[in-house]
């Protein structure tokens, strides 16, 4: 793809699989805006799995609250909504509602 100048937007997924992935890759990109799906049992059934994609997430969201970044993040996964709480000036949405990233 070409991109020209007038572009501004470049979507990637930022894919973290084992601890310290996503700060691996934050040394790289320095992403604006995060969308964060929910981490539940359909993406994995263990539970050690989940704790340390939750982690990753967590230093995904910690890093956009220290840049002024935002995210949408599910709030119908609770953990998630918990880890997005205290990361700074975030704005994190439900699955059904767009409240949030509005304003």
């Amino acid at each position: 793809a070409v991109f020209l100048p007038a572009d501004d937007v470049l979507v990637l997924e930022l894919g973290a699989r084992q601890p310290g992935d996503m700060r691996a890759l934050l040394r790289v990109v320095q992403p604006e805006m995060a969308v964060i799906t929910e981490l539940g049992p359909s993406y994995s059934e263990d539970q050690s799995a989940l704790a340390a994609m939750r982690q990753e997430m967590k230093d995904l969201l910690d890093d956009l609250g220290r840049r002024g970044g935002m995210a949408a993040v599910c709030g119908d996964d609770a953990a998630l909504s918990e880890l997005a709480k205290p990361a700074g000036a975030l704005r994190f949405v439900g699955a059904a509602t767009l409240e949030g990233l509005t304003g």
